[in-house]
């Protein structure tokens, strides 16, 4: 089936209900982090995290990897929408049962008793709502619906933050909040299910398309479960070998560095059916489709690393309280892993648009080896020097994405020209006289003059040393020529 180019007008349409849709997530998000931590304490927030973390790893295991094949195909064809997402819904709903029993095993084998039992078992839940709502959603990006997405964020993130900051207040314990979070996901589970609508999903089990997802879905799996494996090792090593407390500051640290990750979710969820439908009509474009996303991912990781750096202490202090300063450490380590980990979230979605993640599964191999090395050392030698596992953890997290990064550009060197290497030197730049002019500003009048220093000189640089190009702006802002910025004369 021929696949039409995407309007540019969509593109920006979606960018701005995900744009907006992340805004208003932030800023519910500052709600809950201004209050609850600070109720609760670092303990109870350990909890939190490891039921987080357990829920993340059952998801992907269980869910096979199967959402970005899904929005590729919905993207390429689709009119098969109806029976594969039918399909998937069949598959992810009948592999919650064996997700109950490896949690049960866990614990058992983990000697976990009361309220840690408890975050466990909760954890099945929130796995089971996500395996189910992540099908519709997949569905919604294969067409580029983006505003029921931004829809499903908001939704779920005002109702956790509504509602869990009257049960802090009032004293309740870490694992009623879990359980709310299980609750809140349920509810949106089945609002996607009436989105899901749209589609009319076939329910029928067709043994030939169960066989057609699985085997397909294989090669998707086991970069899943090498990706899962790799993003929540470190929680949950770290509430082996580290006490609660220890895993609270991590965990505040890394809901804040996962905030960072709105820029290139935005991106990747707005570019895979673009990249995948631009693919399928020739693949000799799949360059010229992913150039943007790229250069986005270069220049926005940069400022964004390097803007946290600089604002951690005080940022930490006030948001969560002295009881989390320990955080800071950690929390400076995960924002230089931005500079890598915005790009490799791309490179991830460009190989998978062109059909090679079997590459990338090869890849997320190596890093979860690295992974795990990394962070049985640096944890206990940060545990046992500094009493913060912590701070091996982040480190671990960050030398695997450079590992990532290193062999992702390689695999996809055809994209990486002398451009833009350009551009990346220029964004370096940039961003080295933005933490010069903000760590002056707030040196001297304190944290927000410096915020605002920083933004506003990166922004000013950024059209002084071009780093998007006015072509890019205008794609960007759906085909409209911008007259206001200087054109390129002549050939590049």
């Amino acid at each position: 089936m021929s696949v039409a180019p995407a309007s540019p007008r969509r593109l920006v349409r979606n960018l701005s209900f995900l744009g907006g849709g992340q805004l208003v997530t932030w800023m519910l998000t500052l709600v809950w982090t201004l209050v609850v931590p600070r109720l609760i304490g670092p303990a109870a927030m350990g909890l939190i995290v490891m039921a987080t973390a357990a829920g993340g790893i059952l998801t992907g295991l269980a869910g096979m990897g199967s959402k970005p094949m899904m929005v590729k195909e919905v993207a390429a064809n689709p009119r098969q929408a109806p029976r594969l997402l039918g399909t998937a819904l069949v598959v992810r709903s009948a592999l919650i049962i064996p997700c109950a029993g490896l949690v049960a095993g866990y614990v058992h084998v983990a000697g976990f008793t009361g309220a840690r039992a408890t975050a466990l078992y909760l954890a099945v839940g929130l796995a089971a709502f996500s395996l189910l709502a992540e099908v519709i959603q997949a569905g919604l990006q294969g067409i580029e619906r983006m505003g029921f997405i931004a829809a499903n964020d908001v939704i779920n993130k005002g109702l956790q933050t509504i509602l869990t900051i009257p049960m802090a207040v009032l004293g309740f314990a870490a694992t009623w909040l879990i359980g709310l979070q299980v609750a809140v996901a349920g509810l949106v589970t089945g609002l996607n299910l009436v989105w899901g609508r749209r589609f009319r999903i076939e329910w029928r089990v067709d043994l030939d398309d169960l066989g057609a997802f699985l085997i397909h879905s294989l090669t998707y799996w086991a970069y899943a479960f090498f990706f899962t494996f790799y993003l929540w090792l470190d929680s949950t090593l770290l509430s082996l070998m580290a006490p609660a407390q220890v895993v609270g500051w991590y965990g505040v640290a890394t809901r804040f560095f996962q905030t960072l990750m709105f820029l290139p979710v935005i991106i990747s969820t707005a570019w895979l059916p673009r990249l995948a439908a631009a693919y399928q009509r020739d693949p000799r474009t799949l360059e010229a489709t992913a150039r943007i996303p790229i250069v986005l991912a270069i220049v926005l990781g940069l400022p964004v690393a390097a803007g946290v750096v600089l604002v951690s202490r005080p940022l930490v202090l006030l948001l969560y309280g002295p009881a989390y300063a320990p955080s800071v450490p950690a929390l400076r380590f995960l924002a230089v892993t931005c500079v890598p980990m915005y790009l490799n979230i791309v490179l991830n979605q460009v190989l998978t648009a062109s059909n090679r993640q079997r590459a990338w599964t090869r890849v997320m191999l190596v890093a979860s080896a690295c992974n795990l090395a990394m962070n049985l050392v640096l944890i206990r030698f940060f545990q046992a020097r500094e009493g913060n596992g912590a701070v091996g953890a982040a480190l671990s997290m960050l030398g695997t994405e450079l590992v990532i990064v290193v062999v992702g550009i390689w695999l996809l060197r055809e994209h990486f020209r002398a451009g833009v290497w350009w551009r990346f030197a220029r964004a370096l730049l940039a961003t080295v006289v933005m933490a010069v002019a903000a760590r002056a500003a707030g040196s001297r009048f304190g944290l927000w003059p410096e915020v605002v220093v920083g933004m506003a000189s990166f922004a000013v640089l950024a059209v002084i040393l071009r780093l998007v190009s006015s072509a890019e702006l205008s794609e960007l802002l759906g085909g409209q020529p911008l007259p206001w910025i200087g054109r390129r004369r002549g050939p590049r």
